[in-house]
């Protein structure tokens, strides 16, 4: 909603500033309403607040902020400066995250010396807040040096229109409408799966994600061809203008880019789900193992090799790269991501593999270390239990309150009964292996890569590629490939859930990875093979169309030049007129986006002559 309101009511910046407020208000609420005792009805206030207010915000600012950023480039001279910006734009999100993840995560669940238990969460939310309020305050401030481009009105309202009446008119078409249409239902599914249990919520997620993966798989194969929307230009009999054809060719033609994408947000969404289950039956003791490291807290690597990684290609690998007259274009960054991404589900499934293989940790109560106090066992008739009773059935009557999201262990040392002996249980209390939680570091590094060259080049590729007039609208869209990947990440765990138990050993989470692996790689063929037959054409038979991209070999010959001038391959060059000696009747008088593969040269004739002087060619 906020990308739509973006480009046909408020504009980008206006949009931004009110959804930021409505973002901070409900913050504000959401920490007001985790005080003890200050509001009535403190969860659902919350629930209210986060899932209402925050989500709306969010859905405001996510897909215009990264649009004004890269508004502030010019769309051909600053190409390069663009896509180091859509980077270091990713960089500044993860640095967000490292924050999040490394301080203010640990102050609420093992909060400082200073700080009661009580009051750690409202104080995370405080500190929240504040740095908020703070980035909106300089945002702000620097409003007049924003280069803002306005609201195309109806422009998009009819950009849809247009969609399902030419959908209409041909089978490929209306595969597309229909497709596109029906993902809505799937992921009404998905989401309803999690509020239910048992078969019911196995039948919806079924349901659910099947829909899903056949329409992303249907829309990678019928929206590769764009012919069905060229034949509805009104020179060739159909209803709409040349431009705003061109318009929804620019949008459909990145259809098959969108779900690609949503593979490789799947494969990302095991961070939070089955990456955290793999690290819970893992060796998470640190120093003398009087501390237990929260295997959830891994994904800070994630962000850690990101904030390392991405001022390294920057500054170094990139241009070291180019000296060497190798550059990688958008396409190929996001293949090369896609393969990292396959390469992390390989060294999960490895690792969950050699931690079958290694043996448990046995637990000797003498040697157990004192239990945080916040840690009780239920014992017989509701007694807290010693050490020694959690270890022994004929006493131990209940469940520990430990929750591994939460990190509510300090020492994290607590026991079951398996086969006559006791053994060291990791925060989904099962045994743990004697394999270290270190070993999941690989995977974290190679997802971490995958994202530098992947989701980063995601900004790049559909805001690029794009008209201005819906360029936030396609932003929101690859967040929607996001919200789709992890939708398809616990719809995967519900329907194959015989492969995922309580105790992982007896199941075959490594299954699971080794199949998104499999699934990411044929997502690569598929991905090169239309890369390979994909063009960034744009059919410009409209006099109203703003710049012209040539993208063939010119109607006219190019003439031979008095002078050659030198210019960088894919720099545009602002011709006010240009003169075919030959075929003075084909002026070009617009930006032209300069290709050694199809230009040679042109004349151009200074606009205050009245005939060709001085001519200069472009020499590629």
């Amino acid at each position: 909603m906020g990308a739509y309101i973006a480009d046909v009511i408020w504009g980008r910046y206006v949009t931004i500033v009110l959804f930021s407020v409505v973002y901070l208000i409900g913050l504000i609420v959401c920490g007001l309403a985790v005080l003890p005792d200050l509001l009535p009805q403190r969860s659902l206030i919350f629930f209210i607040s986060l899932c209402g207010l925050v989500a709306l915000g969010a859905g405001g600012i996510k897909p215009n902020v990264v649009v004004l950023g890269a508004d502030q480039f010019h769309s051909r001279d600053d190409s390069i400066q663009k896509g180091s910006f859509f980077r270091w734009f990713y960089w500044t999100i993860n640095l967000g995250s490292a924050f999040s993840f490394a301080v203010l995560a640990n102050i609420a669940t093992d909060p400082p010396s200073f700080i009661t238990s009580k009051c750690a969460i409202p104080f995370v939310f405080a500190v929240i807040c504040a740095v908020f309020a703070l980035g909106l305050i300089v945002f702000v401030c620097g409003r007049k040096r924003y280069q803002r481009i306005p609201p195309a009105g109806s422009v998009v309202t009819r950009f849809f229109r247009m969609f399902v009446a030419s959908g209409a008119q041909s089978f490929d078409g209306l595969m597309v409408v229909v497709c596109s249409a029906l993902l809505l239902p799937g992921m009404a599914l998905t989401v309803s799966s999690y509020m239910t249990h048992g078969s019911t919520s196995r039948i919806l997620s079924t349901c659910g994600i099947g829909l899903i993966a056949v329409c992303v798989l249907l829309l990678m194969i019928f929206s590769r061809s764009t012919k069905w929307l060229r034949i509805a230009r009104e020179s060739l009999g159909g209803r709409f203008a040349g431009h705003e054809v061109t318009v929804m060719v620019d949008v459909v033609q990145l259809f098959p880019f969108f779900c690609f994408m949503v593979v490789f947000w799947a494969i990302y969404g095991q961070m939070q789900t089955n990456f955290v289950m793999q690290g819970c039956q893992l060796d998470a003791r640190i120093g003398d193992g009087n501390y237990l490291l929260n295997a959830s807290s891994l994904s800070v690597i994630d962000a850690f090799v990101i904030l390392l990684l991405i001022p390294l290609f920057e500054k170094f690998l990139f241009p070291r790269l180019a000296t060497h007259g190798i550059q990688f274009t958008t396409l190929q960054k996001i293949g090369v991501g896609f393969f990292f991404s396959a390469l992390a589900m390989v060294a999960a499934g490895y690792v969950e593999v050699q931690r079958k293989h290694h043996n448990l940790i046995e637990y000797t109560p003498n040697a157990m270390p004192a239990q945080d106090k916040r840690i009780h066992y239920s014992g017989k008739n509701g007694e807290s239990c010693q050490d020694e009773w959690c270890c022994n059935p004929n006493h131990f009557t209940g469940n520990t309150v430990i929750n591994c999201s939460a990190a509510l262990i300090e020492y994290g040392c607590h026991c079951i009964q398996v086969e006559s002996k006791s053994y060291l249980t990791g925060c989904t209390q099962q045994p743990v292996a004697e394999m270290s939680i270190w070993y999941q570091s690989s995977q974290y590094v190679l997802i971490g890569i995958s994202e530098i060259f992947t989701s980063t080049s995601s900004y790049e590729l559909f805001y690029n590629h794009i008209p201005d007039t819906i360029k936030s609208v396609c932003q929101s869209l690859n967040l929607v490939t996001m919200g789709l990947g992890f939708m398809i990440t616990g719809g995967m765990n519900s329907v194959l859930s015989f492969w995922i138990s309580d105790n992982l050993n007896a199941g075959k989470l490594e299954n699971i990875f080794f199949l998104l692996s499999g699934i990411m790689v044929v997502n690569l063929l598929g991905f090169v093979q239309v890369s390979r037959t994909f063009s960034f054409e744009r059919e410009h038979e409209d006099e109203h169309q703003s710049h012209s991209h040539i993208s063939q070999q010119p109607k006219y010959p190019i003439v031979s030049p008095k002078r050659i001038v030198n210019v960088t391959p894919g720099k545009a060059i602002d011709i006010q007129h240009v003169t075919n000696h030959e075929h003075p009747d084909s002026p070009y008088t617009q930006d032209v986006d300069v290709s050694p593969h199809f230009i040679s040269g042109y004349t151009r004739t200074p606009e205050s002559s009245p005939s060709p002087r001085g001519n200069d060619v472009v020499k590629l």
